[in-house]
């Protein structure tokens, strides 16, 4: 993990999922950045699955993120 920045629920295959963002590139030096996705827990028991790892490259250079958005689609 790098630089944390955003956190965002949205819809997944398993129905609702936490989103985390290690997208923050200050220098803009990071040749890519990584969004974890959890499905989120039923109760408050502490343990989730193990994370989906998206990791993606922005077309023209690296880009220094502060948030993090997921469309009721599930598009990120």
């Amino acid at each position: 993990m790098d630089d944390w920045e955003a956190v965002a629920v949205g819809p997944c295959d398993a129905g609702s999922c936490i989103y985390v963002g290690d997208i923050g590139d200050n220098d803009a030096t990071r040749p890519d950045v990584t969004i974890y996705r959890v499905p989120e827990p039923a109760d408050a028991s502490g343990t989730v699955a193990g994370a989906d790892v998206l990791r993606f490259r922005y077309p023209d250079g690296a880009h220094d993120a502060e948030g993090l958005l997921v469309t009721p689609k599930g598009d990120i």
